[in-house]
């Protein structure tokens, strides 16, 4: 699961500097790990704070630019707009 990507860290104090692919992904960050052995690939962990919910029937579910910029990074591809 996931794609490869270029990631940035640099966790200092109360500062905090999460970059995956050039977006700064910090403000949306609740978690970080890194996990790395020997003759492995190192995977990087994200933890964003989004929440699961359940819908049966139609809904429109709004994100923040900031949010749909974190997830694109990520891999996501936002729907086209319909019309």
């Amino acid at each position: 699961m996931g794609r490869d990507c270029s990631a940035r860290l640099v966790l200092t104090g109360d500062t905090a500097v999460v970059e995956v692919d050039s977006v700064d992904l910090a403000a949306v960050t609740r978690s970080v790990q890194v996990h790395a052995a020997a003759g492995e690939r190192p995977r990087l962990l994200l933890d964003l704070p989004l929440h699961q919910i359940t819908v049966e029937g139609e809904t429109q579910v709004a994100v923040t630019e900031r949010v749909a910029q974190a997830l694109i990074s990520l891999g996501w591809t936002p729907p086209q707009p319909s019309g």
